[in-house]
């Protein structure tokens, strides 16, 4: 299982590119957006290790899964930058925003109690929020 890009061209008719994003381990990407100049942002998580990281913030895997986020040129061809987001629990890169290069996610390394309401009911959930500007 590995994250992955593509890019049709203009008419919607063809591929421009297609790639994987990944290593050895699962890779699940959860948003994509694309610049100015056509570079391609995208950000998921990993399982272990594995994940290629050109540039990092964050070089290896700190857990069990892990945030990540990544820039591909215009092209397709090549990583811009790629890295880990997390700790020593599960991290989870779920959004992104563009105009700042905003990630928004879920971090879980010291959970935080955070109330829900449903159906006149209080579920309380461990969770602890992440935004990252990059």
């Amino acid at each position: 299982n590995e994250a992955f890009v593509a890019k049709v061209n203009t008419s919607g008719g063809a591929l421009a590119y297609a790639t994987y994003l990944g290593g050895a381990n699962p890779s699940v990407s959860n948003a994509i957006g694309v610049d100015a100049s056509g570079s391609a942002h995208v950000a998921g998580y990993a399982y272990g290790g594995g994940f290629p990281v050109v540039l990092p913030l964050q070089a290896a895997s700190g857990g069990f899964y892990d945030a990540w986020a990544a820039k591909l040129n215009a092209a397709g061809s090549a990583l811009v930058y790629s890295t880990y987001l997390g700790g020593t629990g599960n991290d989870y890169a779920n959004d992104l925003a563009l105009d700042a290069w905003v990630l928004k996610g879920a971090i879980n390394p010291e959970p935080v109690q955070a109330s829900l309401m449903d159906h006149d009911q209080t579920v309380r959930l461990p969770c602890t929020g992440l935004a990252l500007r990059l």
